[in-house]
């Protein structure tokens, strides 16, 4: 069996303070017969509360919120 680590980075730059930043992030792979998630972190400025959900097809996503003022955002996932 492969093992993978993956990275994956999305930033955003304003030229201004934004409030009331709201996300949706689907980082979430499935977990089955032919694949297994050993471990994973996220991490986004702000620290904020990920409320996790999943969808009518079973796909995993994020919802967050950041009250600002930010004039940076980034969304870091690492998985194994």
């Amino acid at each position: 069996m492969a093992f993978f680590n993956i990275q994956h980075s999305t930033s955003y730059f304003y030229n201004y303070d934004v409030y009331n930043i709201r996300n949706l992030i689907k980082l979430y792979p499935h977990t089955d017969h032919t694949q297994k998630l050993l471990s994973q972190n996220i991490s986004i400025t702000g620290d904020p509360l990920v409320l996790l959900n999943v969808d009518p097809l079973g796909n995993s996503f994020g919802i967050f919120s950041l009250l600002g003022p930010q004039k940076e955002l980034t969304i870091t996932s690492i998985i194994e």
